[in-house]
């Protein structure tokens, strides 16, 4: 039953009485559903066009990427809403990292939904829920009270940055630990009332000396429900917090660059999109930036493409505004590049080229650009030799050059990967560069460099289309990163600064007072 309390004050002035009557009802819980899930699959980036709505066990795994989808019919009674909603499955085995879980549209079928299909998880939804650590045979938890408004369908997607799977029972288990949502509802509180006024004469002219304009509710309030916090994947080499956050400015530029602990980095840059149109029509990318980490407020510094790839790697656009021949009158950037700079230090540097025929190709053929991949542009002896030897044809998923450096842990300190015209999605759609994406990363991320914590890889963009003031998408994965969030402005001299620093070389032209954003991912 409703509980009200009355609360009546008089505050007597010249002639009228005004009578404030405020009600507070207090919403009673009326009881506690337990929804079982109507259907739950996973989907897995190795096998993007396999179907695994039949298992036993619902598999979350941040390498190779496997998400798990769970759906729900909620029906809530009439008069009633939503207080709490919790999210939970039977977790099989432990995990020190758990999964982020978060909604998608409900446009699947257990029997058919596969990785390449399947709705892309809303990461943008500020709801994002998070079990933290579980532990083997008891329920993971999250509180999904912000996603469920009432009646209706949901789905949730559970995604984990742990590189170790762990999986919670499906419907189709024996065990008796179906998906569910514990869903807790109350009398819907009656509406707000108004002051009421009356005009009755009153024995004083003057307002009462003790007169109260507000009532307080003393109850003790209801508390709110403690986040899970950040929780750390053991089994990464140096754990950092789940979410970090930075919006400082740019800190000092004075210190020395840190030493090369032969960290390995891997730059992956496509073509004339902006943040806005490539996470909303990229769902891998969009989903490993929210569930490894990204650079909300990253920006190009000019139009068009060749400008910010010689930014990005030598420092400088150096005074060129168009996408110029090699070896063109005034197209000559000045020695070095991040490139040159970590050969020069006795690292590793490697550029791989999608469609490139021979290397250090000068001349673009096919769906080869050399403007995209710039190490050719840098003409002086060194950079020549150094280009020569180590600017090379990728290969395919299949066979190449960086497949075999990924399977033999053998990948650079100073790397880049350059797919072709239209992988890029400079001739063709976002849709073709995040499938190319889909069909590598799981590659990468299975690869010893990164599983042993030694690989960072970095998705970006070197311009916008014009539309977005050059606003791009900035993606970093990383196994020891989980929802960390960058969002203080920065743009194509950080990721400079990011190259040099990583290899323990001096920081080249504006990198050197570019922001930390290497230090602000905490890597």
């Amino acid at each position: 039953m409703a509980i009200r309390r009355l609360v009546v004050v008089l505050a007597v002035f010249a002639g009228v009485c005004v009578v404030p009557v405020t009600v507070l009802t207090d919403s009673t819980a009326r009881g506690t559903t337990t929804v079982a899930s109507v259907a739950d699959a996973y989907v897995s980036a190795r096998y993007p066009d396999t179907n695994f709505g039949a298992t036993a066990w619902v598999t979350a795994d941040g390498s190779p990427l496997r998400f798990g989808y769970y759906r729900f019919d909620v029906t809530v009674p009439a008069g009633e809403v939503v207080t709490s909603a919790v999210f939970r499955c039977w977790a099989g085995s432990s995990n020190g990292t758990g999964a982020v879980v978060t909604t998608a549209a409900n446009d699947w079928s257990e029997d058919t939904v596969t990785w390449a299909d399947a709705p892309p998880p809303d990461f943008t939804n500020q709801s994002v829920a998070d079990t933290g650590p579980v532990t083997e045979h008891t329920y993971a938890t999250a509180d999904v009270t912000a996603m469920v408004p009432g009646t209706g369908a949901y789905t949730f997607v559970t995604s984990t940055a742990s590189r170790i799977a762990w999986s919670c029972a499906s419907q189709e288990n024996t065990g008796g630990h179906p998906p569910a949502l514990v869903i807790t509802t109350a009398g819907a509180p009656g509406p707000t009332p108004t002051p009421s006024e009356s005009s009755s004469p009153t024995d004083s002219p003057t307002p009462s000396p003790s007169g109260s304009g507000s009532s307080t509710d003393t109850s003790t309030p209801t508390p709110t429900p403690s986040g899970s916090g950040s929780s750390t994947d053991t089994s990464t080499p140096t754990p950092t917090p789940s979410t970090t956050t930075v919006t400082t400015p740019p800190p000092s530029t004075s210190s020395p660059p840190p030493v090369s602990t032969d960290h390995k980095v891997l730059v992956i840059l496509l073509e004339n999109h902006s943040a806005a149109e490539a996470l909303t029509q990229m769902p891998h990318l969009a989903t490993w930036g929210a569930t490894f980490g990204q650079a909300t407020d990253y920006f190009a510094v000019s139009h068009p493409s060749l400008p910010n790839y010689l930014a990005i790697w030598g420092g400088s656009t150096f005074g060129i505004t168009s996408d110029c021949s090699v070896g063109s009158s005034g197209c000559v950037p000045a020695a070095p590049s991040v490139w040159g700079q970590t050969l020069a230090a006795g690292k590793t540097a490697q550029a791989y080229q999608e469609s490139m025929t021979s290397n250090c190709q000068t001349s673009g053929s096919g769906g080869y650009a050399p403007r995209h991949g710039p190490w050719p542009y840098w003409v002086d002896a060194a950079e020549r030799a150094g280009c020569q030897a180590n600017d090379v044809p990728s290969g395919t998923t299949s066979s190449g050059p960086l497949l075999d450096d990924v399977r033999g842990g053998t990948l650079p300190v100073t790397g880049e990967l350059t797919p072709n015209l239209c992988n890029d999605a400079h001739d063709c759609s976002l849709g073709t560069a995040d499938a190319w994406l889909a069909g590598w990363m799981p590659i990468l991320m299975a690869g010893p460099d990164y599983l042993s914590g030694h690989l960072t890889i970095i998705v970006t963009f070197d311009e916008d289309d014009g539309s977005q003031s050059n606003h791009v998408p900035f993606v970093v994965i990383d196994p020891q990163l989980k929802t960390a969030l960058v969002t203080a402005r920065v743009d194509h001299y950080s990721l400079t600064r990011w190259l040099d620093d990583n290899a323990g070389v001096t920081r080249l032209r504006n990198a050197a007072s570019a922001f930390d954003l290497r230090a602000a991912f905490g890597l």
